[in-house]
């Protein structure tokens, strides 16, 4: 296997480098303050679909750029990225407490500690092996769990139930310092009755349908939440097939897309929008989510919508059309 060996370029020298594999530059200066603030290679990943591509290798991208394309055209879409990460994450804080909310009143309807004892949960969820020590899933929450609590012991709250009670917080509390994908572990081992009273609060019809959704935001979260470009990323998995009779009807139309498409994020986006109307009815997100996607910087074959998954007509749906309740 070769050693990598390309040599170090000052922000000059990129510069010229990829205008001598044919892409446009209007202004240098502006250029190098571009590459300053976003960097080389990060930028690499928005000018790859402006890249021609092989004629001697199938579906391989060649360094040249297509006719017509520019270096201004590439920041402007890592740029839409930018924007299209920050609204995404607006719809997930309200998304995540709204699930801290179930979780914590559900559970605690039935135990209050319920969380730390998986008699009150789903015991084949529960023993479901994961990690590389072999624990199983209960297990392993439960170690994350700890580490949460005890990074989380300067705050306020945690120190009174530390002081007061025998330390052990209540299930309303403990979601306050659960991280997302925590959250979601936890809904994956509740009671299938508990389950199933939240996905019917969401409008979701079938619990593992609602997790498998709630496993994919969280993947989502991580990729906003570590400046991951989106815009045109592929998942690993996507969520299942859809089923009309499993989702409101302004869901409906996911029923409609392909394995690839559900792979997108427009699906994810979908999902948010649903919950927040339902949890924010005040919330004008859906139709904020509309402007920000009319913006993507168009570019008849290398950047449409399509890419990100988004339907024909999908503005024209009542959910992007949601009018907020005063």
């Amino acid at each position: 296997m070769a050693e990598y060996n390309k040599a170090h370029r000052n922000f000059n020298e990129q510069i010229e480098l990829m205008k001598s594999r044919g892409l446009g530059c209007d202004d240098d200066r502006a250029a190098v303050r571009a590459l300053k603030r976003i960097g080389y290679y990060r930028l690499s990943a928005y000018s790859y679909p402006f890249r021609r591509f092989d004629s001697g290798y199938p579906g391989r991208r060649a360094d040249e750029f297509i006719e017509g394309a520019t270096f201004e055209q590439v920041v402007a879409l890592c740029d839409f990225d930018s924007k299209l990460r920050a609204q995404i994450l607006v719809a997930l804080e309200i998304v995540e407490v709204a699930l801290r909310v179930q979780v914590a009143y559900v559970l605690g309807k039935r135990e209050k500690f319920g969380h730390l004892q998986r008699v009150h949960l789903d015991e084949n969820e529960c023993a479901e092996v994961r990690g590389a020590r072999d624990n199983d899933a209960h297990t392993d929450w439960i170690e994350r769990y700890e580490r949460r609590t005890s990074e989380s012991q300067n705050e306020d709250f945690i120190r009174h139930f530390r002081e007061k009670y025998d330390g052990r917080l209540p299930i309303w509390v403990a979601v306050e310092i659960l991280e997302f994908g925590q959250l979601v572990r936890l809904y994956g081992m509740l009671d299938k009755q508990d389950k199933r009273r939240i996905s019917d609060h969401f409008g979701v019809k079938g619990h593992n349908v609602l997790h498998k959704w709630l496993i994919r935001l969280n993947n989502v979260r991580n990729h906003c939440a570590h400046h991951d470009r989106i815009w045109n990323r592929i998942a690993v998995y996507g969520i299942p097939a859809v089923h009309e009779h499993q989702v409101p009807v302004t869901l409906t139309h996911l029923s409609e897309l392909g394995d690839d498409a559900r792979k997108r994020i427009y699906t994810a986006a979908a999902l948010n929008a649903h919950i927040v109307t339902l949890a924010k009815p005040e919330s004008n997100w859906p139709r904020s989510f509309k402007t920000v996607v009319s913006k993507l910087p168009l570019h008849d074959g290398v950047v449409n919508e399509s890419v990100m998954g988004f339907p024909p007509g999908w503005k024209g749906l009542d959910l992007w059309n949601y009018e907020p309740n005063a």
